[in-house]
């Protein structure tokens, strides 16, 4: 089964709501799965969290349409809103770094659509990142790898994002620019995760998604920095036989 989010509203449209909201305790967590999976991981193998980010759980909270009205009616809730999650994230990953089988940690923060980030750079700047880079300075603090999920474009940011200490991104669609092609332009400064595309994954016959992944290897291999995987999620969508052949590409022509 799949979930769609509402993107009309959410649970916060008033300041009443992010009053009454019941705001999760950081200190009541258990990472449960995490001790879990140190008590499963062989000796020397750590492991790589994912959540999703700032952005993202504002989104989930307002909604996308109401967001972007509040931004022009009452941009102060939505940064309240921002803060308290960001807040409770960072919290969150102080305690998490505790756990030696954290290798790296990646945020998923879906910051744009095809062609532009999801609201103004000014509005990602002045609300959104600026808790990217706390999460980002208390990982490092940790020694723990910063790691970003973007969806979409977010080259009004680019900079930002790198500036800030990210480690690696990942996501990347032909449609918007392809792995190459970013790590052609970045690739001296930020490492470079994934970028076989999921429409070739999702529609391409095992044949084609061989010829491309070899394509991507050969085109991100040089100078290292990057590491072979799927552009976005591995979609349960996605053939069976075509995820294996893009791992058995990798297995192949992907060692240098």
């Amino acid at each position: 089964m799949r979930n769609w989010r509402n993107e009309a509203g959410g649970a916060i449209a008033t300041w009443e709501d992010l009053d009454t909201y019941p705001w999760p305790d950081p200190d009541a967590l258990t990472f449960g799965d995490v001790r879990m999976m140190g008590e499963l991981l062989p000796a020397g193998m750590k492991c790589n969290t994912s959540y999703a980010g700032p952005w993202e759980y504002t989104v989930m909270l307002i909604g996308y349409e109401k967001l972007c009205y509040l931004l022009a009616d009452d941009p102060d809730l939505v940064r309240a809103t921002a803060d308290r999650i960001g807040a409770i994230h960072l919290a969150m990953y102080e305690r998490l770094c505790d756990f030696h089988q954290i290798g790296s940690c990646m945020i998923a923060d879906d910051l744009g659509f095809k062609t532009h980030t999801m609201v103004s750079p000014e509005h990602m700047r002045g609300i959104f990142l600026p808790w990217l880079a706390r999460i980002v300075d208390c990982l490092h603090a940790h020694d723990r790898p910063a790691l970003l999920h973007a969806c979409g474009s977010w080259e009004p940011i680019i900079e930002d994002l790198i500036e800030m200490g990210f480690d690696a991104f990942h996501s990347f669609e032909d449609v918007i620019e392809s792995v190459g092609e970013f790590k052609r332009r970045f690739g001296d400064r930020v490492a470079t995760l994934g970028g076989v595309d999921v429409h070739v994954l999702a529609s391409g016959t095992e044949r084609q998604v061989r010829e491309y992944t070899r394509g991507v290897i050969e085109e991100c291999k040089p100078g290292g920095g990057w590491a072979l995987g799927s552009g976005n999620t591995v979609a349960n969508y996605i053939p069976v036989e075509n995820y294996l052949a893009m791992l058995d590409e990798g297995r192949r022509t992907g060692v240098y």
